[in-house]
């Protein structure tokens, strides 16, 4: 993965600069979250712009850890196509992830492996610290703004869910202006 790590700057960046494009989403395993295609820790601050991120079982993962947080970023999203998960909002070890402002983002994926699951954005605690059932707020006051999801819900075969925005540790988020194709 591409790290940006405790940032008070600006950055533009986009997977494709970063790999030779030959990663790939294990389709075979719903679990595994190890292939991250950019990964900004403890952002603070920053105006990140995130052109492309393609591929990947996590495109983008924005996390907050080590009683330090992933905060006041701007991050402008582009192309999240073909990923798992695309923009993965997670705390680990009593970090959190709050007032953060999302913009656009086309989170897509075309092709086959109907019976697997995707998401388009998922907020989550990773180890289940900052959450509203430990008492606190959970990650909160995220505003997501026009993402556009192209998920192929109509596509999906038995246990397999095509969610736009999944909130499993969250706190007075908000979205607006988004678009669902299935």
């Amino acid at each position: 993965a591409y790290e940006i790590y405790q940032c008070d700057w600006s950055s533009d960046v986009c997977s494709s600069d970063l790999t030779d494009g030959s990663v790939t989403w294990d389709y075979t395993d719903d679990t595994v979250e190890s292939d991250i295609g950019i990964l900004i820790h403890n952002a603070q601050s920053c105006d990140i712009n995130v052109m492309s991120v393609t591929n990947h079982s996590i495109g983008v993962r924005c996390v907050g850890s080590g009683a330090k947080g992933f905060v006041y970023n701007t991050i402008r999203l582009g192309y999240i196509i073909g990923n798992r998960i695309g923009v993965d909002v997670s705390d680990i070890g009593s970090g959190w992830c709050n007032e953060n402002l999302f913009l656009g983002g086309r989170f897509a994926v075309f092709s086959g492996n109907a019976s697997r699951s995707r998401y388009g954005i998922r907020v989550t605690s990773l180890d289940g610290l900052y959450t509203v059932d430990t008492g606190s707020v959970g990650n909160n006051n995220n505003n997501f703004i026009k993402p556009s999801f192209e998920l192929q819900e109509d596509d999906c075969t038995g246990t397999a869910q095509a969610i736009g925005i999944l909130f499993e540790s969250w706190a007075s988020n908000t979205v607006a202006y988004a678009r669902n194709e299935s």
